[in-house]
């Protein structure tokens, strides 16, 4: 009997996150904390399997996973193309994540969703911003490139090629380096975090490493 409503529940989360979701248009965005975000092409639901749920047969079909460690499951869908594809994260401290924020960007060619999450801040110690989390897909394979403590407005909007046609400053904390694909060369997408690399106060005097200076005449 609770074998069979372990499967229910399971199937139960995948037939819902194959659902068509509203019909938003442009740039409408829809977000449901506790389990999805939705934009009129995207949909992204986000699932908990607590550990006791990952039965022999189930880990069959995800042989990566730790025992005694909770999970959540990102979904990611297209709704024009019907594609999705599942992400199983695992959850730190037992705090259940909710969604908390959204963005859309393009790096070297290829375009990302920007998903954010929080967590419950524990009662005792830390900072609240370290249980904020972003996870960065590609919005055509739905794999999951990179994921860093902060939101989406934290990356900087252009990559490492980017060449103003002013002088500007880009104070975000994270620096996008990422090299498009060619030649036989895959998509390389990675991010460098000024805070940890120069500290507190990672622009330097005069903000002097968040300037990129435009090219001299």
């Amino acid at each position: 009997m609770i074998r069979l409503w372990v499967w229910s529940a399971i199937l139960a989360l995948f037939v819902g996150n194959t659902a068509s979701g509203h019909d938003l248009r442009g740039s409408d965005l829809l977000i449901d904390p506790s389990h999805s975000i939705e934009t009129g092409e995207y949909l992204i639901t986000l699932d908990y399997i607590p550990d006791w749920l990952m039965d022999r047969e189930l880990r069959h079909f995800w042989p990566n996973i730790l025992e005694g460690i909770d999970y959540s499951t990102y979904t990611l869908r297209n709704k024009v193309s019907g594609y999705q594809k599942t992400t199983l994260i695992e959850i730190e401290g037992g705090k259940e994540p909710s969604f908390e924020d959204f963005g859309y960007e393009e790096y070297c060619g290829v375009d990302v969703l920007l998903v954010s999450v929080k967590r419950p801040t524990p009662r005792y110690g830390g900072n609240a911003g370290r249980w904020l989390t972003t996870y960065i897909f590609r919005a055509d394979t739905f794999e999951m490139l990179e994921e860093f403590t902060g939101t989406p407005y934290d990356v900087t909007r252009f990559d490492s090629r980017w060449v103003p046609e002013v002088d500007s400053i880009m104070d975000e904390r994270y620096l996008v380096s990422c090299f498009p694909a060619g030649r036989g060369r895959p998509f390389g997408f990675g991010l460098i975090d000024r805070k940890r690399l120069y500290g507190p106060d990672w622009c330097g005097p005069g903000r002097a490493r968040c300037r990129v200076d435009a090219p001299t005449p």
